[in-house]
């Protein structure tokens, strides 16, 4: 099989664990071998989170050169209005990226550094939840698994096109995840 990056194999596991039980128990009882078994040996320490019923999960992935230029033009393009989940992920991603003092916060006190950002949305985090922020390192691939499972299986075609280096928007696979889109395989 071939190497995945992050964001590929991010995506790939999420989906599988959301609607495989028994890929789910495996990747609990051992992520590393669990994905190995059905992804193949991956250059990355691999950290899965289970998000639990009541929590928002904030990824900050790894800064990449193509993911940086994703998430940019996202921002970008999303103007005045109220963004998606996904586009609030990629807003969050690029302000931790771009602002030490945001990231700090963001480390420290999750959920007032994303109640900051909402505002300007006129969005406010729902009472009662607790906002957890995972930031990645270069060398390691953090896989949220969302509380709300997804029906969404990726087909073996899907992960062959994933392989074969095409690009994959990813969906949020919670209420506030960062979901942008990366060229998957250098």
């Amino acid at each position: 099989m071939r190497t995945l990056s992050s964001q590929a194999l991010r995506e790939a596991v999420t989906a599988k664990a959301t609607s495989d039980a028994a890929f789910a128990a495996e990747l609990r009882a051992d992520p590393q071998k669990a994905i190995e078994s059905r992804f193949g040996k991956q250059p990355y320490a691999i950290k899965t989170i289970q998000e639990q019923p009541g929590e928002l999960s904030l990824l900050v992935p790894n800064k990449t050169v193509a993911l940086e230029q994703v998430v940019n033009r996202g921002v970008a393009d999303l103007g005045s209005r109220k963004p998606t989940s996904g586009e609030l992920g990629a807003i969050v991603a690029q302000k931790a990226w771009n602002d030490g003092a945001f990231a700090t916060q963001l480390a420290q006190d999750a959920r007032k550094a994303l109640e900051a950002v909402l505002k300007a949305y006129d969005v406010a985090v729902p009472a009662g939840k607790t906002v957890r922020a995972y930031f990645e390192s270069a060398t390691e691939c953090v896989v949220i698994i969302p509380a709300a499972a997804s029906s969404q299986e990726l087909t073996d075609e899907e992960l062959e096109a994933v392989a074969g280096g095409e690009e994959l928007v990813l969906a949020a696979t919670a209420i506030v995840t960062v979901a942008v889109a990366e060229t998957l395989c250098s």
